[in-house]
């Protein structure tokens, strides 16, 4: 069994950093991940999300740039479907076409140890990956997160 001084569970953003800093400070690193290196954010979420929304921004801003001063004749644009396939490709550059192999490869260089699939705590310093036992002094865990509501009366009724 391989043993560590840290095995972080999750990759995600906190994760990644918490790794990184820990194998760069001379500590034995393990992360168990199950998904991507990075988290949901940088893929799938918040980035593609973000280059979306500003590629319609800037759109929807080219149709009023007479009535915003930045030009003097209104400009034509093109069909659509064809500016939407250019967002989506803009978006899918700008997430590295959603793949973890540079944060991954960030993190190995680091020293990290990375272990991809579903970690389970089996026993005091031990933990599983797949089948695999790996030892730590220390773990971090650092799964995630996901929203929830209160239950606040009125708040099912109010607009998000």
């Amino acid at each position: 069994m391989d043993t560590f001084d840290v095995v972080v569970l999750g990759a995600g953003s906190a994760g990644e950093s918490i790794a990184n800093n820990l194998a760069k400070a001379g500590k034995s690193v393990a992360v168990a991940e199950a998904g991507l290196v990075g988290g949901e954010c940088p893929y799938v979420a918040c980035m593609p999300r973000k280059a979306m929304l500003r590629s319609a921004q800037s759109r929807f801003d080219a149709r009023r740039l007479v009535e915003l001063g930045a030009t003097s004749k209104s400009v034509t644009l093109d069909d659509n479907s064809e500016a939407f396939a250019r967002a989506v490709e803009r978006r899918d550059s700008i997430v590295s076409y959603r793949n973890d192999s540079v944060a991954a490869k960030s993190m190995q260089d680091a020293g990290v140890v990375l272990i991809r699939g579903n970690a389970r705590i089996e026993r005091d310093g031990v933990v599983s990956v797949l089948g695999r036992e790996i030892g730590y002094r220390d773990l971090v865990v650092a799964t995630g997160s996901s929203a929830s509501k209160p239950k606040i009366d009125g708040l099912e009724g109010a607009p998000s």
